[in-house]
């Protein structure tokens, strides 16, 4: 997925891409939307990112994702969600 998102082929960046900085880390956010909720709800998770020879390792910096709960968060999430599909 790492691979795939920088544009890398069989382990190699392109020219321009071998001095964007190291990934470190990730997050992923999930978001979600059901028909009792005005807002949408979510959660989040943070991954180190490791990058070995041939491949990328990706490790979770905790155990669980954080829910994401409150108002002002999730009318955030609705507003990041909107600008993607536009």
């Amino acid at each position: 997925m790492i691979a795939n998102a920088l544009g890398q082929k069989n382990g190699t960046l392109a020219a321009e891409q071998q001095e964007w900085p190291a990934i470190k880390s990730l997050k992923v956010t999930a978001i979600a939307s059901y028909s009792s909720e005005e807002l949408p709800v979510g959660a989040s998770r943070r991954f180190k990112v490791v990058q070995k020879k041939d491949a990328w390792e990706v490790h979770p910096y905790s155990s669980e994702a954080r829910q994401i709960r409150s108002r002002a968060e999730r009318k955030e999430l609705r507003r990041l969600l909107e600008a993607t599909l536009r």
